[in-house]
């Protein structure tokens, strides 16, 4: 009897909460198998509603404006029609422009300019300038015995600035195309888009309305323009989805507008069918051209898109349309998420009931709001210290304590990442992601001089110390010169120029901070001797060339570093300084690039590890020949013969002129490697075919 009791026991608590599981799950399967079809036919709708709610409002909104401006240039013809305004006055027709364009300026921005001309030559124009600061109305007055040019300057409030008049001007308003256009159709219409004659750097459209006088005889025309560039900031103000569009397109496929495309450069409009940075929009109005039909579903990297396309506008000879493309998760992701919490309230209201839940609500959500507004500014990296939330919700608490624990760690992070790639990063939305590209980069490398042995002679925490503060110091130097910290390495510092921010001469700034680090090193050093800690000698090696640089790494984690020859021959230029007694090692390239801007000499011809070309190798002495205590012009002669001496095989010759360096410089170190070389030599000559290169076996 006993013996059929069961072995496992489990507690109440388990128990329960695993039956209650247990039916919850066989609840929802059922209910997700019944409603599944129902369900993704109510979520297509819903998806297909929300975008043809964004893009009417897009549409009413860019419809009013354009009316807009339809009414103010058929209003103004009207005006000049009647006499309101005099048809013969241009004063007083430049007056009303001008008038206009202030007016205007709080209702519709995005008015750039208004024209008027009329049959006799006459010429008004009203236009923004100055980034809309002011506003320029130009007369080319024709009713004077001599035609007068007027350029009047004001503020946006209607005060005059300035104003000059001169008989010079080039403007024939009579065969412009807009002036022959609206003589032509005889009624209200629109131009294509075009570049503007004054300046070929913005695209716009106008509107044009001719004039008749009282016998319906054509006198003139008004312009009415607009600059594409405010249709787009207008665009950018419809926020569709997380991940969703709202644009302007031409029948023809022209891209009138699109978020944060500034065209306003381009000598041509950029072709939808042609959208390399969006290519699913570009595939969204291929299947719209293919299918002909307004709303669009269609398959595009692996993701479900949904498009809408409506006419917008109908110009001389092209079609505006207004479109709408976005992934469907954007959509039914939302309505999922609140069908769910749609079920765990009505779940709670069932067990709790109403007030209970009413209670509970209100005590959750205002903590989670306040909590969701800081995981908003930690998107956007702003790391401030948060004043920790007041609230009886167990859970609740220990999310704000996650969260201000986050930020703390987040504000470490961005010790551990380039800040300009952070910052890139945050601006335009991207993701970090493996991969890399290939770069002209100078790289630096550094390290400290028998670390090794300092090391243990010191105790940890003094050690660390005293690293910490040597890095520190020179790693300002480094940002300060534009430079990219790529890790730490022991003793040794690894840096480029050139990544991931583009800058000018990246030689000079990876020189100018190698100099300005060893001086910062010797200054260190003098503090040090009288504290009477260890002096960390600094050596440094820099090369330039192509690199492989970006994140590189694993899915789980990753280093944004460069990889590739050019950072191998850096790090062998810094080894290599023990063997000279120098400090500053760097590669031909790098000396060629920079030989106008710095003293270097001629060290030696050697060959790396592992390689088998050679190169000349140099060292970095100084910002200018002053600073040095020898007379660098002498120094250079005499150790450039003695060198040729040298890879000659006359020995003697160059013995003697490198003992003559030694007078000069006496503390030269590379004259005595060349004298001890030449001392073995003479015992053990090298090969017949040796040319004076030195094999660096040493790492």
């Amino acid at each position: 009897m006993w013996n059929n009791r069961p072995r496992n026991k489990y507690s109440l608590r388990f128990f329960i909460l695993s039956i209650f599981i247990i039916f919850t799950v066989i609840l929802v399967i059922v209910l997700r198998t019944i409603t599944h079809e129902r369900f993704a036919k109510s979520m297509l709708a819903l998806s297909f509603n929300v975008m043809e709610e964004v893009s009417s409002r897009g549409f009413t909104l860019l419809m009013n404006r354009m009316r807009n401006m339809e009414i103010i240039d058929k209003a103004s013809a009207n005006l000049i029609k009647l006499n309101v305004v005099s048809r013969t006055n241009v004063e007083e027709i430049a007056d009303y422009s001008t008038h206009l364009m202030t007016q205007n300026q709080g209702v519709f921005s995005a008015i750039e300019s208004i024209y008027y001309a009329d049959v006799n030559g006459n010429y008004i124009l009203s236009k923004k300038h100055n980034n809309d600061d002011t506003i320029i109305t130009e007369i080319i007055d024709k009713q004077t015995p001599t035609p007068t040019h007027t350029i009047l300057n004001f503020h946006n409030n209607g005060t005059l600035i300035s104003a000059t008049t001169s008989e010079q001007f080039s403007y024939l308003p009579l065969n412009s195309p807009w002036f022959m256009l609206a003589k032509k159709i005889k009624e209200p219409t629109w131009l294509n888009v075009y570049h503007y004659q004054d300046n070929n750097k913005y695209w716009g459209i106008s509107v044009v309305t001719p004039v008749y006088n009282q016998d319906n005889l054509f006198i003139g025309a008004v312009s009415v323009n607009i600059r594409l560039d405010y249709l787009r900031r207008l665009i950018e103000t419809i926020k569709l989805s997380a991940n969703g569009y709202v644009f302007i397109v031409e029948n023809t496929g022209r891209i009138i507008t699109f978020p944060n495309l500034v065209q306003y450069n381009a000598p041509t409009l950029q072709n939808i069918e042609n959208f390399p940075a969006h290519p699913e929009v570009q595939q969204s109005f291929l299947e719209y051209k293919k299918n002909g039909t307004d709303k669009i579903i269609f398959d595009f990297d692996g993701n479900t898109y949904l498009a809408i396309y409506h006419p917008l506008y109908s110009f001389n000879h092209s079609q505006w349309l207004i479109g709408a493309v976005a992934p469907m998760t954007d959509f039914v992701g939302e309505a999922l998420s609140v069908h769910f919490v749609t079920m765990v309230i009505a779940f709670t209201i069932f067990i709790i009931g109403l007030i209970l839940l009413s209670f509970s609500i209100t005590v959750v959500t205002k903590p989670l709001k306040e909590i969701s507004v800081e995981i908003e500014k930690i998107k956007d990296f702003i790391l401030d210290d948060t004043i920790p939330q007041e609230t009886i919700i167990k859970e609740i608490q220990e999310i704000d304590d996650e969260l201000i624990a986050m930020k703390k760690s987040l504000r470490s992070f961005q010790k551990y990442v380039p800040s300009t790639l952070v910052r890139q990063l945050i601006e335009t939305g991207e993701v970090a992601r493996l991969g890399g590209s290939k770069k002209t980069l100078a790289v630096l490398f550094s390290d400290i001089e028998k670390f090794t042995s300092i090391a243990e002679q010191m105790t940890p925490d003094l050690l660390t110390q005293q690293v910490s503060l040597y890095f520190d110091e020179l790693t300002k130097i480094i940002l300060r010169e534009n430079g990219t910290i790529d890790k730490y390495i022991g003793d040794a510092i690894m840096a480029f120029w050139g990544a991931p921010q583009l800058i000018e001469n990246p030689c000079y700034h990876a020189a100018n901070a190698a100099l300005l680090c060893v001086k910062r090193s010797n200054d260190l050093n003098t503090q040090w001797k009288k504290e009477r800690k260890p002096e960390f000698i600094t050596r440094m090696g820099i090369h330039m060339g192509d690199a492989i640089v970006g994140n590189l790494g694993s899915s789980e984690r990753l280093n944004y570093t460069a990889i590739g020859d050019t950072i191998n021959i850096a790090n062998r230029l810094v080894s290599i300084n023990k063997i000279y007694g120098t400090q500053i090692i760097i590669s031909r390239i790098v000396y060629e690039t920079l030989k106008n801007h710095f003293v270097m000499r001629k060290i030696d011809l050697v060959t790396l590890k592992g390689r088998v070309e050679n190169n000349y190798i140099y060292e970095l002495l100084g910002f200018n020949k002053k600073s040095l205590s020898f007379d660098f012009d002498h120094y250079t002669h005499v150790f450039d013969r003695a060198f040729q001496y040298y890879q000659q095989r006359q020995w003697s010759e160059a013995l003697g002129l490198f003992s003559e360096c030694l007078k000069i410089y006496p503390e030269d170190s590379v004259a005595i490697v060349f004298m001890n070389r030449i001392t073995h030599f003479k015992q053990d000559p090298p090969a017949t075919n040796w040319n004076g290169e030195w094999h660096i076996i040493e790492k």
